[in-house]
């Protein structure tokens, strides 16, 4: 399946669920090439925003001699998350409102086993 399937398949499967506010994927550009977020966020902010957190805590990691970092979570006091994951060629942003420590790791085990299951067998393209 080429990237820009993947992305929509990501997007539309982690969209459904139900702690969700909407999701961005964002290249190692800074370039948003899929979305699927409500009128009032502003998915290129959204993305930049990602992409320099990612950036800057993979350069902490790696100076603290720790591998590739997969995923970082972001929480308010009053539940807004967003939840970065890497997917070796671009990020994954997922943003939810549930203040449920419950809710927050059914969501980070429902994105992990989403990416898992994206079919890549058949792109000769990578």
């Amino acid at each position: 399946m080429p990237a820009p399937d993947r992305d929509w398949f990501l997007l539309e499967t982690i969209d459904k669920h139900p702690a969700v506010l909407g999701c961005v994927v964002v290249g190692y550009d800074g370039a948003v090439s899929a979305d699927k977020t409500p009128a009032d966020i502003d998915a290129e902010t959204i993305g930049l925003w990602s992409l320099a957190i990612f950036t800057n805590a993979a350069e902490v990691s790696k100076k603290m001699g720790h591998e590739r970092i997969f995923q970082i979570v972001s929480r308010t006091t009053n539940g807004h998350t967003m939840i970065i994951t890497d997917l070796g060629r671009a990020l994954f942003v997922t943003l939810s409102m549930d203040k449920a420590d419950r809710t927050l790791i059914d969501l980070m085990r429902h994105i992990t086993q989403s990416i898992a299951a994206i079919p890549i067998a058949s792109d000769s393209s990578n």
